[in-house]
């Protein structure tokens, strides 16, 4: 029975881990885009364009 109460607090732990995940995700896509993206190499000697957005 102790496998049955494991796999319900599984499904909802995993939930909130979801959640957590996609507010992080954008923080770093800002500083992951530069050397991550080329199209953001451009930009680069242009910090006053991408910082508006």
């Amino acid at each position: 029975m102790p496998r049955l109460a494991s796999a319900t607090p599984s499904p909802p732990h995993q939930a909130p881990s979801s959640t957590i995940r996609a507010p992080p995700s954008r923080s770093p896509f800002r500083a992951t885009p530069p050397p991550h993206e080329p199209s953001f190499a451009p930009p680069d000697p242009h910090p006053t364009f991408p910082a508006l957005p």
